[in-house]
């Protein structure tokens, strides 16, 4: 029996509300929404249309006050901290506006920590991470540090990151938005690439319209509520 799951992503009904004072404030409203296995989902919307909430929300980063998330055919509701935590370390990647690399390590530990996290056999996990910097062109940097890499080059490094335990989905929060056009498009083109030779599924927010329709569906998010196209 095959234990491929078709959709990797599965949203029903999601309501997500703040408070201001004593004034709540619907964020998101019945958003429903399912990603498929290897597929490369945008999510469009303008500022503060709750594009991030709604990311953070699916990996298990905020709560939630109504609906339901499935990743990988499991369940967050009712997940404590540690069950969440083993869950992205399994099964997502994240990548971010700003990289979050840890400063203090080299660009080739960065990428073999969260295989290090999962208690793998450090050289295995060097040696993974070492073809992971590869594929991103960025071999012969492997044992710089953040600061002596250029922007680009730290975003790549967080792609490897992101992609080196082969997890089922990548959720990627305006993940070139500090770079320049040129730039910003060499990463990009090289974070499907890679994404789709692993089979890795992609829900990127973002907010640049040429970026979404290099995916393979676009949502749409506004005034709380999703739609496609």
């Amino acid at each position: 029996m095959s234990n491929v799951v078709d959709n990797v992503i599965e949203v029903e009904h999601l309501v997500k509300v703040y408070h201001d004072g004593d004034d709540p404030v619907d964020i998101l409203k019945d958003v429903s929404f399912t990603v498929a296995s290897g597929e490369t989902v945008a999510i469009l919307g303008s500022s503060g249309s709750g594009k991030s909430t709604l990311l953070h929300a699916v990996g298990g980063l905020d709560t939630i006050n109504g609906g339901a998330i499935r990743v990988a055919g499991q369940s967050l509701a009712g997940m404590n901290d540690k069950a969440l935590g083993q869950l992205r370390n399994r099964s997502l990647g994240f990548v971010y506006q700003f990289h979050h690399l840890l400063p203090e390590f080299s660009a080739l530990d960065n990428v073999a920590m969260p295989l290090w996290i999962r208690r793998e056999d450090k050289d295995e996990s060097r040696e993974r991470a070492m073809a992971m910097l590869k594929a991103v062109g960025l071999a012969h940097r492997s044992t710089h540090l953040p600061s002596q890499l250029s922007g680009g080059e730290r975003q790549r490094v967080a792609i490897a990151r992101a992609i080196v335990t082969r997890p089922t989905c990548i959720l990627a929060d305006e993940p070139t938005g500090n770079l320049d056009r040129k730039t910003a498009d060499g990463v990009f083109d090289l974070f499907l690439n890679l994404a789709r030779s692993e089979g890795t599924a992609i829900v990127i927010v973002t907010h640049d319209e040429s970026l979404a329709a290099r995916c393979d569906r676009t949502l749409r998010l506004d005034a709380g509520q999703i739609r496609e196209g």
